[in-house]
């Protein structure tokens, strides 16, 4: 399927046709100009039909200009002129003939598009073949003199003249008028060389002056290769005037009139007379300056675009976008510094097929790295919503930690256990409806002001929830944050009261536990279940120092960690303690009631449940 797709983008039809002859063009940048004295256009311009008439023009005219050209010496003449029908006055046609049968004279036949042989074989190439030939008439004809060149060039989908064929067959092979008029030249006959390497292509070559054939037999005009050809008006070679000289020169008869129909689209020009493509080829003969195709340009384009699909992928799974970046940016630079070091050594490697390719990937990269960041973006939703508030969520995803957030790391973290007190006590005496419908209510409001201060959620457990600060976002302020979180927690259960007593539920209080340290956060559990979860021994204090707040007469606890990092003016030392299930003692410390904004937190507490009770 690869090389089918590389086969139709390859190809000269329509679209693709099209868009290869667009980028084809761009690309050619013509060599500085230099003028070529070999090759002369004696031009029927519009100044020569104002002078001497209308077209077309008497044999007799026609036949005294290549008189008038024969005595300048020219080398060879070609004429890009058809005179396929007999003139009514016969002696004008003898007259013409004669002209036309002269050694150095190359008459022009013109076919119908001509088809290639799909059967053709490396060694034995089988020319493209016409049905229809426009000759010479008859009466100007002479079967052992006259010689014949063609000067039917391909007209691809655009219909622009990129290529011609070097030999076009019927009952016989004609060869084009550039390559006629060099075997008269140079009395040799052109022949065509196969290639035996997948690194160039066959060639046609004169003796030595050498052009690449296609696989498609055929010649690709260099256009790049142009030079600046003189062209004389007809008229003044037919009246005598002063021209340069012609002698030894090639020498071409066409015209460049509009009314004529000659002028032609090529990549220089939508009004390029035909006469200066055969000029062109001559001079790119005579230097042997060849333009050729990438052989074998699909087997090439295949293994291309296979090694770009293969780094595109590598690219797609790059984890960040900077290497993606990078990647594709290689291998856009690979491609146009392949394809620019080919076109400057003279090898057309069609890049349509690898544009579209990487277009195609390019699009399909963007569209499932949007696709991921959406799935990474729902894991991120998915794994975070319930932890941690929308502000915190927000953040990791603006700041594309996802890849990171999840997987368990080393941190430091302020951990925070709050436990209903007596909960087992107010069991024995709810029902198990009450006994929801006051810990729903309990734990959301608990739950809002845990986010409310940018904590993250760890679980709930039973009558007890488990919070903790500095994952998955660093937070520089993560002690502070805790320690008012608790506080605050105090002051919204108390301001519970109300709510409690309306729907003939007991009053609650907090316990509460703080510690400080480093722990082991992430995603962790079995393959059936995973949870986002603090591991570490600064969890296992304040879990078990939670249960001594009855003993201590503290509703809120901080463990020796945080004491240690806290201002002393902000806690009230409990002294060096034994905790169950904790080795050593254990400096202990709770919050100063008299600080000054700790202090209207529990005024406000107090005073709510005093209203409560009331």
């Amino acid at each position: 399927m690869l090389v089918s797709l590389i086969t139709i983008w390859s190809s000269d039809d329509d679209t693709s046709g099209r868009l290869s002859g667009m980028i084809y063009d761009s690309l050619l940048s013509p060599s500085a100009l230099a003028p070529d004295n070999r090759v002369v256009v004696i031009d029927i311009d519009e100044e020569s039909l104002q002078k001497i008439g209308r077209w077309p023009w008497p044999r007799v005219t026609q036949a005294k200009l290549l008189e008038q050209l024969q005595r300048q010496q020219p080398a060879i003449i070609g004429l890009d002129i058809l005179f396929p029908e007999p003139d009514n006055n016969p002696l004008a046609d003898q007259e013409l003939k004669y002209q036309l049968s002269q050694p150095n004279v190359i008459s022009a036949v013109t076919f119908s598009q001509p088809e290639v042989n799909p059967l053709h074989h490396k060694a034995d190439p089988a020319w493209p073949v016409s049905d229809t030939m426009i000759a010479l008439a008859p009466t100007l004809l002479d079967m052992e003199k006259t010689a014949l060149g063609h000067i039917s060039p391909t007209y691809d989908a655009d219909n622009v003249i990129r290529r011609i064929h070097p030999v076009i067959c019927t009952d016989s092979c004609i060869k084009t008028l550039s390559i006629a008029m060099l075997e008269r030249l140079t009395s040799l006959t052109a022949e065509w060389s196969p290639s035996t390497s997948y690194i160039a292509n066959s060639q046609f070559c004169i003796g030595p002056y050498c052009q690449y054939v296609d696989d498609n037999q055929h010649i690709w005009i260099p256009y790049q290769h142009s030079h600046i050809v003189d062209a004389i008006p007809a008229w003044k070679v037919l009246t005598g005037e002063s021209i340069p000289n012609l002698r030894g020169t090639l020498t071409l008869i066409g015209t460049s009139a509009v009314g004529l129909g000659d002028n032609v689209i090529t990549p220089l020009s939508p009004e390029t007379p035909g006469v200066n493509i055969h000029a062109l080829l001559l001079s790119s003969w005579l230097d042997s300056a060849s333009w050729q195709p990438l052989p074998h340009q699909t087997l090439w384009q295949s293994l291309a675009l296979i090694l770009i699909t293969c780094v595109f992928l590598v690219g797609a799974y790059a984890q960040k976008a900077t290497h993606q970046i990078l990647i594709t940016v290689i291998s856009i630079a690979v491609v146009v510094t392949v394809g620019g070091t080919l076109f400057r050594a003279g090898i057309w490697a069609n890049p349509l097929p690898l544009i579209i390719t990487m277009t195609v990937q390019l699009a399909l990269m963007a569209i499932a790295y949007g696709v991921r960041n959406h799935l990474e973006r729902l894991q991120l939703e998915n794994a975070f919503n319930t932890y941690v508030p929308p502000f915190i969520l927000q953040q990791l995803i603006k700041g594309r930690q996802d890849h990171d957030a999840l997987a368990p790391k080393r941190t430091e973290i302020t951990v925070l256990f709050a436990d209903i007190k007596g909960f087992t006590h107010l069991c024995e005496k709810l029902q198990p409806e009450q006994i929801a419908e006051m810990t729903n209510h309990l734990f959301t409001e608990l739950t809002e002001e845990i986010h409310r201060h940018n904590g993250t959620l760890d679980k709930y457990m039973g009558d007890c929830i488990m919070a903790f600060w500095g994952a998955p976002l660093s937070q520089p302020s993560h002690k502070e944050l805790a320690l008012n979180c608790a506080l605050a927690l105090q002051q919204r259960t108390d301001e519970l009261a109300d709510w409690l007593t309306r729907h003939n539920l007991p009053l609650v209080q907090l316990s509460i536990a703080l510690e400080t340290g480093d722990v082991t956060v992430g995603n962790m559990g079995s393959r059936q279940r995973r949870a986002y979860t603090a591991l570490g021994h600064p969890v296992n204090l304040a879990a078990h120092l939670q249960g001594m707040s009855n003993i201590l007469k503290h509703n809120i606890l901080i463990g020796p960690q945080l004491t240690s990092q806290l201002p002393v003016s902000s806690y009230t030392s409990l002294g060096e303690l034994e905790i169950k299930g904790i080795t050593g003692q254990q400096h202990i410390s709770a919050p100063k009631q008299n600080m000054d904004s700790q202090r209207s937190i529990v005024r406000k507490a107090q005073s709510a449940k005093k209203s409560t009770v009331a």
